[in-house]
């Protein structure tokens, strides 16, 4: 009741977000806590100053607050929020968590509310703990039956018990990380030779993108999942790599795949199903993990590398766009993604063509501000633009000196 924050820590894929999303619910709906305040939930990430700025002028509105009266710069915008909180005694008494907070800094402005649950890999807290902060660290692994219990979500008790030494060999070789283990649920092995074979390329230590924080093929975990795609659902599924790691629309998707939303939707729910990502189907929002987003972007062909191969998921994308709005970006309705992030897509595609013309364009600056009520992402996508031309005319001048 007299406030506080608790900093929920663990290394990713740990399930950090899925356990305070449950406590939380479990929260609300049993205990009949943070009613009638409510409940805000604030994606963070790894992220730059302006884009908190952005994020938590969002947070502002979503409040309540007037567009007008919210400052642009972060730190009065935290003044703002502090004056605003006090003044507002329920909202000030709202729960407040924000999620994959990166930066110690980030985390120590956001501390303006009264009630807050902080997600990170990082220990934020340090080890100067105030009275009214509290620190629970994640086990970094479930334990053999906690795994087992995951696993009997997916597979049946004949299924388990036929496989058994195979079930608990997969999740001792994955370390027992929740994300690999509801990746390993979602195969559906239904033999024990597709048992032996995914044990078998988890265990593998020659992968060549086998990430060097875990002490297991993490990626080849990931690779399974893939695989037991068809040819079809595989191109699809690698296309999602070129967005941003933010819940996506579904008609920004169905956009990029160039199908209706219908079929998309059924993809969506069948790669749901397999673990490879959540569909919220209220919402019509998809989520990947931050750890499949990384694997996606590394998918390039020994030919090309992780730029080119970057570049290309973008212009896809960029690509798939124009042809749906018919070469006029003023034509896509407002999906929740296009118009918060379809400039940094044509920069990551280097589409320099399309950047100088939204960029001169008064119509699609009227639009974002008519959309956000604010100038802060029309702000942020001038100084990514200039931040760009500053960075491609440095390898102009660097090109030509070198020639």
């Amino acid at each position: 009741k007299s406030g506080g924050l608790i900093l929920v820590h663990g290394m990713a894929g740990s399930g950090k977000t899925i356990t305070v999303s449950q406590s939380v619910r479990l929260a609300v709906e049993e205990c009949g806590c943070f009613r009638p305040q409510g409940v805000y939930w604030t994606k963070i990430g790894n992220i730059q100053d302006d884009e908190l700025a952005a994020t938590l002028r969002s947070l502002c509105i979503t409040l309540g607050c007037k567009m007008s009266d919210i400052p642009q710069q972060l730190s009065e915008i935290i003044a703002f929020l502090k004056v605003f909180l006090k003044g507002h005694q329920a909202k000030s008494n709202s729960l407040f968590i924000f999620d994959d907070v990166w930066d110690k800094r980030h985390f120590d402005k956001l501390k303006v509310v009264k009630k807050s649950i902080v997600t990170s890999r990082f220990n934020l807290l340090g080890e100067m703990i105030s009275d009214n902060e509290h620190y629970f660290p994640l086990p970094e692994s479930l334990s053999q039956d906690e795994a087992l219990q995951i696993l009997g979500k997916y597979y049946d008790e004949t299924n388990l018990n036929d496989n058994y030494e195979l079930a608990i060999k997969a999740v001792e070789t994955c370390a027992g990380l929740p994300l690999a283990i509801s990746l390993i649920g979602g195969l559906r092995l239904n033999t024990s030779q597709r048992w032996e074979n995914a044990v078998a390329i988890i265990q593998r230590r020659d992968i060549k993108n086998k990430r060097s924080d875990y002490d297991f093929n993490l990626y080849g975990t990931f690779d399974l999942g893939l695989h037991q795609l068809d040819e079809e659902q595989q191109a699809l599924f690698k296309k999602l790599g070129a967005f941003k790691r933010v819940p996506i629309s579904l008609q920004t998707i169905a956009t990029l795949w160039q199908n209706d939303e219908e079929y998309s939707e059924a993809q969506l729910r069948e790669f749901d199903t397999n673990s490879l990502l959540k569909y919220d189907e209220n919402k019509r929002k998809c989520t990947l993990h931050d750890l499949m987003v990384d694997y996606l972007r590394q998918l390039h062909n020994d030919n090309e590398g992780l730029e080119d191969y970057w570049k290309f998921l973008n212009q896809s994308l960029v690509q798939s766009y124009l042809q749906k709005c018919q070469e006029n970006p003023l034509n896509y309705p407002d999906d929740g993604y296009f118009y918060q992030y379809y400039v940094y897509h044509c920069i990551q595609a280097e589409d320099n063509a399309m950047l100088e013309q939204l960029m001169t364009d008064f119509n699609w600056m009227t639009s974002k501000l008519k959309f956000f009520q604010s100038i802060s992402y029309f702000y942020k996508d001038q100084q990514d633009y200039i931040n760009y031309l500053n960075r491609t005319q440095q390898v102009k001048i660097s090109s030509s000196m070198d020639s």
